[in-house]
């Protein structure tokens, strides 16, 4: 997602957009993602996610109110708004998945 806005900022298209895969798709990279970091011990995972979201923090001060939602302020989404990306980025996203997290830092730390 800092990718696209800042790609978007910048005037450009954003290569992939950080929405519309097909759920197959967002499934396979889910399960991609933690094939690579299920080795992590959980005290590097949560530094990793802390690191992440405080990077999402600082690059969202700076963001106006008309990048997130004019619809007309980036093309290449065709009148729609950018905040549903940024909302399926981070609160969505951290609604979905945070159950997981939570259940994974208990189990490690019995």
């Amino acid at each position: 997602m800092i990718r696209c806005l800042n790609t978007s900022l910048r005037g450009e298209t954003p290569n992939q957009p950080p929405f519309g895969l097909p759920e197959d798709e967002v499934d396979q990279i889910n399960a991609d993602f933690y094939q690579q970091n299920k080795n992590k011990p959980i005290g590097q995972v949560t530094d990793e996610a802390q690191d992440s979201y405080q990077l999402i923090l600082n690059t969202m001060q700076n963001v106006s109110e008309i990048d997130l939602f004019d619809r007309q302020r980036f093309n290449w989404l065709s009148g729609e708004s950018f905040w549903p990306i940024v909302a399926a980025n981070t609160c969505w996203h951290y609604e979905e998945h945070r159950p997981i997290i939570e259940n994974a830092i208990i189990v490690s730390t019995r």
